[in-house]
Parts: C-alpha cells; structure tokens; sequence
C-alpha cells in the first residue's frame, strides 16, 4: 500500500502533469534523511540522494520517489512545466486536532505544558544528547503555505527542496519560543 501511495500514484502523477503541461509539486520528507549523517542538503543531484538512508518505510518510499524524478530529470527525459518536491520537516500549527495521534508533537504536548503540567519527551537513543535533548527542526504551516504560495506565482522554479526553518532546536526550546 505504502509503494501504491508514495511511488507509483505520484509517478502516474507526475507522467499526467507531463502530458498536460501542468505544474506538479509534491510532498517528499525530510524523513529521506534518516538519521541525518549524511546531511541535510536539498537538491536533485542522484549521488547525493543515492547516499542518504531513511529509517521507515514512509521515509524510503518518499525517497524512492525522489530518486525517480532524479533520474528522469538527469536523464532529459519530459518533466512537467514545473516541478517542485518539498522535503517537510515537522510542520505545527493551528487546527491539528482533527488528526488525532498524528498532529505535530507540539500540539500533543502544548496544552499539558501551558497548565504547567509535566511533558514526556522522547527517549534518546544517542548518548550524545539527553532525553528529550535532540534536536528538531520545526517549521509553522503558516510559512510552508507561503512557500506553496510563492512557487505557483514563480513557475520557472524546479527542484527538489527542503521546507523547514533550518535552525534546529529542542522541543523546550521552541515550546519557550511559544510561550
């Protein structure tokens, strides 16, 4: 189900947006970067995604899909008009309730930390940082709309890109941030 969803839907997608001259922008996910080891470098080229390893089936069926456009990009073949992949990282924002245990960690832990509540954090599983010490990059929906916005007043615009804030913080320091 997850290779019908993520590859093969966007890759019949991709060839209707071809065919009909239509723009095609996409949802990849910073989960293509797995641990992050390799870096977190936004970009198209096939030698770099050939070298970052996702951790989930989600995050390798995204990245299987970039790779796809990566090649046929390289390779000359027809892409649509316009085509942008946006590698997400973890977006927050209003209105998150209706998904239940899949809204952003900050909408989870937000009520219980404005009460003054105590917060389980995630467990650490790098000595290099404590629990709840690891570092995420969170970005608001607010500023992902404005960049979905800017790419369809901006159709030259092609490319596989990151859509985060690029500061990583820890969840306390963004919840500080909020407040």
């Amino acid at each position: 189900l997850i290779a019908a969803t993520n590859i093969r839907l966007p890759q019949e997608l991709w060839e209707w947006c071809t065919d009909q001259a239509v723009p095609f922008v996409y949802a990849s996910s910073a989960a293509t970067y797995g641990d992050g080891s390799m870096g977190f470098r936004d970009g198209a080229d096939p030698t770099a995604l050939a070298r970052l390893r996702p951790l989930n089936p989600y995050g390798w069926s995204k990245h299987a899909f970039d790779r796809w456009v990566a090649r046929r990009v390289r390779s000359g073949v027809q892409p649509p008009p316009q085509w942008v992949g946006l590698k997400f990282f973890n977006v927050y924002g209003p209105n998150e309730y209706h998904k239940g245990e899949m809204r952003s960690v900050l909408a989870k832990s937000y009520p219980m930390a404005a009460r003054g509540e105590a917060v389980k954090l995630f467990r650490s599983h790098n000595p290099g940082y404590e629990d709840g010490g690891q570092k995420r990059d969170f970005v608001y929906v607010q500023d992902c709309v404005d960049v979905m916005l800017w790419l369809m007043e901006t159709p030259a615009v092609s490319g596989l890109f990151n859509l985060g804030t690029g500061r990583a913080r820890t969840w306390l320091e963004l919840m500080g941030a909020l407040y």
